[in-house]
């Protein structure tokens, strides 16, 4: 999910900046004069354009960005949009010390456009992570496991709020359908698959691994320790600036916290281009993040027990990332049906698939999860430890 420009023509540029308008006339009324079009770039899938607003008394922003995600195949309303308006309404709803990142300004679900407050031009923790020193890696992730663990800690009590959004939007486009997360249920196959895929690649898979990675599945659908997260936390999507700010909502829900901060100790599972921070880098992290959460959990972040979760945590990623490798992209993946066509698998039989980046970045990630066992008193870590070096000898090979 790593980003990769894409620009759209001028024509499509002139349509942007005009639906763009008139739903902030619509909105806000008074009638916005958006110029200066800057191309952001955004996922390979995506349009997003930032645009300067002539004063406005009925617009009190100075730039706003607007996002056009490309047509689905989905039939009628795309539920990955759906799904990202509400993360926007939501974030939008909270007080501004724990709000996560923009607030939504307008959208339009058949034009396929979200348009949000720009978040401005600070440093992303990618450009940190790829050209500061020691010294500001260390500030930066330190910053980001406070961040994260504010966003999660003033969230946890408010899953009922989220899905009552997803619910009103649901009802409103989609009709009757069932609203409880297809996301959740592709990323719970995912661990699935992945377990099955690296046993028919000769991992030999014990009992007390099989019932972490259950642990682990389950833990997306249901648990105690469930926050607002972006899952999908991109170094490239993530602002440092004075407040770190988070930018993509596409995979936004209610899920596990641990998941986001193994995510992060694993070096960003789905993000081929980032390395897994240091071990000092990880701790400091880590530190930061509990300090936010304390109050809220405070039986979950006991050294062992948060161990335990984190190395849980790490499992799923690890068993996520096989499955990534093996149909070529975390869309393929996680959006496939549970049988998923023999044409778009990407790996061999014999093989985990993937070039040699996404091969390295699975090594990341169980590499972590080998170094998490190895400080673990859970009875289970010592099998884990032997699973995450057969994962290495795999990815290695």
């Amino acid at each position: 999910m790593d980003s990769h420009d894409h620009h759209g023509t001028e024509h499509d540029v002139a349509d942007l900046i005009a639906t763009a308008g008139e739903l902030l006339a619509n909105r806000f009324g008074g009638r916005p004069e958006l110029t200066d079009p800057e191309d952001l770039g955004g996922s390979s899938r995506a349009m997003v354009v930032r645009l300067r607003v002539s004063p406005n008394p009925f617009l009190p922003v100075r730039s706003l960005v607007v996002k056009r995600l490309p047509e689905s195949s989905a039939a009628g309303a795309d539920p990955a949009l759906l799904r990202e308006i509400v993360a926007y309404q939501f974030a939008t709803s909270l007080p501004e010390d724990v709000r996560p990142g923009p607030e939504l300004l307008a959208h339009d679900v058949a034009e396929r456009i979200i348009v949000i407050s720009d978040a401005g031009d600070a440093p992303t923790l990618a450009d940190v992570l790829e050209t500061g020193d020691d010294a500001e890696r260390l500030r930066a992730l330190r910053s980001m496991g406070a961040a994260l663990g504010r966003m999660h800690a003033g969230t946890a009590e408010r899953e009922d709020g989220f899905n009552t959004l997803l619910s009103r939007m649901w009802a409103r486009h989609r009709g009757d359908e069932d609203v409880s997360g297809e996301r959740d249920r592709g990323i719970v196959r995912a661990i699935e698959s992945g377990m099955g895929r690296l046993e028919d690649l000769g991992a030999s898979v014990s009992d007390g691994v099989r019932r972490l990675a259950g642990e682990a599945a389950r833990r997306i659908s249901s648990g105690h320790h469930r926050a607002f997260t972006p899952f999908d936390l991109a170094p490239d999507n993530i602002l440092m600036a004075g407040r770190v700010g988070f930018l993509d909502y596409e995979w936004a829900g209610f899920r596990d916290a641990t998941f986001d901060v193994a995510s992060v100790i694993a070096g960003f599972p789905l993000h081929v281009f980032t390395g897994p921070p240091t071990p000092e880098e990880s701790e400091s992290f880590v530190r930061s993040w509990v300090e936010e959460v304390r109050a809220l959990w405070p039986e979950a972040v006991g050294d062992q027990h948060l161990r335990t979760r984190l190395m849980t945590a790490l499992l799923g990623w690890t068993l996520i990332t096989v499955t990534v490798l093996h149909y070529g992209s975390p869309q393929a993946a996680l959006t496939a049906g549970a049988e998923i066509p023999e044409d778009a698998k990407t790996g061999p039989t014999g093989s985990l698939g993937g070039g040699a980046l996404e091969r390295r970045d699975l090594l990341g990630t169980a590499r972590a999860l080998e170094e998490f066992s190895a400080g673990c008193e859970d009875p289970r870590s010592a099998e884990v430890g032997d699973f995450a070096r057969a994962v290495i000898a795999l990815a290695a090979g």
